[in-house]
């Protein structure tokens, strides 16, 4: 059956709304998981008044997300349109802001899972160069998606409904968009792999180390598994999808992988989420991205513990 206009229009419709809804889905986990963290953001941050990158860089993930996202809650409801050129002009320079934000967003969020992962691995270098070089694959991906990413024709957007944006993507534009999402794909399977690695190795090491460790194993866990769940939607609907759904999952992943960060930075300095005998404070606790390291404080913890077991049993 031949597609008349009409049904176009129709198609077009019934799929930016399900692509605004999911968007704005998206948002309201952001701002509320904000409101739910805030409190133990302020005890664990804010009272602590010490500078770090890694603490700059929770900030930035945090608050950026807030109010970055305020723009793209508009592309999807913004309805003051004077005539189709119009339209196109502001959607095409809504969607440049989204693509570049996400980014930049991906960003911030590789390079707190990159100080996280190099301060489990006690700051070795050859750890550090395998991270940034596969950051600098996927921020090249993903540059190079966005540069290379032709706008729909302004055909496609006379048939567009009166409210909201579509993301105006070719079918080619739309697959290099997918290669940059399997980009960070690849990142955050590293990351987590590393992870893995550093929990295996660490079982023969005491209490305190174990748990810390287990601590960061859990929510690496659950990162890479919403992530890469994501990533997967993002991939196949930016491949294949029609015009109006490609795209659908930038929003959602965005937000979650903010989300994510931060519940794992709010967790690694939260005692009660460690064993009672693995609490790591002071200046030089790995809790506190301040210098030493997660493994290297940990087994001093756990040595310190031994060395006055022994003295009490008579042995030293």
């Amino acid at each position: 059956m031949t597609s008349t206009p009409l049904h176009a229009a129709v198609d077009f419709a019934t799929d930016s709304q399900i692509k605004n809804f999911y968007a704005i889905c998206s948002m309201t986990v952001l701002y509320y998981d904000y409101l739910l963290t805030l409190p133990a953001e302020v005890e664990l941050f804010w009272k602590r008044k010490e500078f770090s990158w890694f603490a700059t860089l929770f900030y930035l993930n945090r608050y950026s997300a807030l109010f970055a996202h305020i723009p793209v809650f508009m592309e999807y409801l913004w309805s003051s349109f004077r005539d189709v050129e119009d339209r196109s002009v502001v959607c095409l320079h809504t969607h440049r802001y989204h693509g570049y934000y996400a980014v930049i967003a991906q960003v911030i969020i590789g390079a707190m899972l990159i100080i996280r992962t190099h301060a489990l691995y006690g700051h070795k270098r050859r750890v550090l160069v395998l991270l940034l070089v596969v950051t600098t694959i996927g921020f090249s991906l993903g540059c190079w998606a966005l540069a290379s990413s032709e706008p729909a024709s302004i055909t496609q957007i006379e048939y567009w409904p009166k409210t909201g944006c579509i993301e105006p993507l070719t079918d080619t534009g739309g697959k290099h968009i997918a290669i940059a999402w399997g980009g960070l794909a690849l990142f955050d399977v590293t990351v987590y792999a590393l992870t893995v690695s550093k929990a295996i190795r660490s079982r023969k090491l005491g209490p305190r180390t174990r748990s810390l460790v287990e601590v960061i194993l859990r929510d690496a866990s659950m990162y890479i598994a919403i992530m890469l769940a994501s990533q997967v939607v993002n991939v196949l609907t930016s491949a294949i999808a029609p015009t109006a759904l490609k795209g659908i999952s930038t929003t959602y992943s965005t937000v979650m992988a903010s989300v994510m960060v931060s519940r794992l930075s709010l967790n690694l300095r939260d005692p009660s989420l460690l064993s009672p005998t693995s609490t790591i404070n002071g200046p030089n606790s790995a809790l506190q991205f301040a210098g030493g390291t997660f493994i290297e404080n940990a087994r001093s913890s756990d040595q310190t513990d031994s060395t006055s077991s022994q003295e009490r049993n008579g042995t030293l």
